[in-house]
C-alpha cells in the first residue's frame, strides 16, 4: 500500500544548511539553530528541544544577512516549522499631488480659522454696552 503525503505549503523549499539564529526581543540573548530547508514562506529549522520558543521570533539568516519575523508553526524534538511573517511596509508612499493639495487644504483651514476668530472678536465688541471698551 503506498502511502500518500500531501503538501501543505505553497511554494517549494530548497534544502539548505544555513546558519542563523533566533530572537525572541529586542536586546534579549539569541539561540543559534541550523536552518534545513527554505522557502519564500517559511523554513524547517533544528534547535535544542529544550530551548523554549514562542509563538513569534526573529530568524537571522546570516548568511543572507536578512532578518524574518517567523511564526512557529510545528515542533517535534528538534525539528522546528515557521511560517514567515509579511512585514508591515513602514510607509505608503502619497502621490506628490494628493499632498500638494492637502498643504493647500491645511493653508485655507489655517485661514478661515484665522477669520473666524476676527468675526468673532468684532461680534463681541458689538454686543458689548455703549461705553464700555476704550
Amino acid at each position: 500500500m503506498q502511502r500518500m503525503i500531501f503538501e501543505r505549503r505553497d511554494a517549494t523549499r530548497e534544502r539548505s544548511l544555513l546558519g542563523a539564529s533566533i530572537s525572541t526581543a529586542p536586546n534579549a540573548s539569541t539561540t543559534e539553530c541550523l536552518v534545513r530547508d527554505i522557502g519564500p514562506g517559511g523554513a524547517r529549522i533544528m534547535v535544542s528541544d529544550a530551548v523554549p520558543l514562542p509563538e513569534m521570533f526573529d530568524l537571522t539568516l546570516h548568511a543572507r544577512r536578512e532578518v524574518r519575523r517567523s511564526r512557529l508553526i510545528w515542533r517535534r524534538s528538534d525539528a522546528v516549522g515557521v511560517a514567515f511573517v509579511q512585514p508591515r511596509p513602514a510607509a505608503v508612499p502619497v502621490p506628490l499631488e494628493l499632498m500638494r493639495e492637502l498643504r493647500a487644504a491645511r493653508a485655507e483651514t489655517a485661514a478661515l480659522r484665522l477669520r473666524l476668530a476676527d468675526l468673532q472678536e468684532k461680534s463681541d465688541r458689538q454686543r458689548e454696552p455703549a461705553g464700555t471698551h476704550p
